[in-house]
């Protein structure tokens, strides 16, 4: 049978393809383990609450703790600052639990291209080639090792820039010489 244009059709289309670049990996591997992923190796809902649960909740116990135990830091600004809800809890939960509607929209692109035929003879091979790529590289352990420390990277730049411009806070202190001394809350957080 022809599309409309009365083109037959390959079974090759990436829609009926397995094709992701979310599923696998080190940490999709991990969360299959703890029973945190769907039927279609996804991450479910229940494991985007949990994930952001536990980056809201650990540093939350760091700052606790590290205030009851040292007197000069007050671990109650953590509570206080509405950010660490919103870039912790609230923006993790909402980045895992997209991560099916992201994993099915990359691939209904994808087969947008091959059934529109936006893709035409000898490139079609160089297509797949380049999705097959795609999908290893994504769920590459080396990548996502690269990723997780350009994550903390990042994330420890930010926690200075912001202790640069407020001097103290639940991620740490600004020291005299313009080094910046993170909280177990800050070194958690990064």
């Amino acid at each position: 049978m022809g599309d409309r244009y009365g083109v037959e059709r390959d079974d090759d289309d990436p829609g009926k393809q397995r094709f992701s670049l979310v599923v696998g990996g080190p940490f999709s591997a991990l969360l299959d383990r703890c029973g945190l992923l769907g039927p279609d190796k996804l991450p479910t809902a229940g494991a985007a609450l949990l994930l952001g649960g536990l980056a809201w909740l650990l540093p939350a116990a760091c700052a606790l703790v590290q205030g009851l135990l040292d007197p000069a830091y007050d671990g109650t600004r953590y509570f206080e600052d509405p950010s660490t809800l919103a870039r912790l809890f609230i923006a993790i939960t909402v980045m895992v639990g997209t991560e099916r509607h992201a994993d099915r929209r990359v691939l209904q692109i994808a087969s947008e291209f091959w059934q529109e035929r936006l893709v035409v003879g000898e490139a079609r091979a160089r297509f797949f080639e380049l999705l097959r790529a795609a999908d290893r590289q994504s769920a590459s352990p080396l990548l996502q090792c690269v990723l997780l420390l350009a994550v903390f990277i990042g994330a420890g730049r930010a926690a200075a820039f912001t202790l640069q411009v407020e001097k103290t806070g639940w991620e740490g202190a600004l020291l005299a010489n313009g080094e910046v001394a993170l909280s177990w809350a800050g070194t958690v957080a990064r």
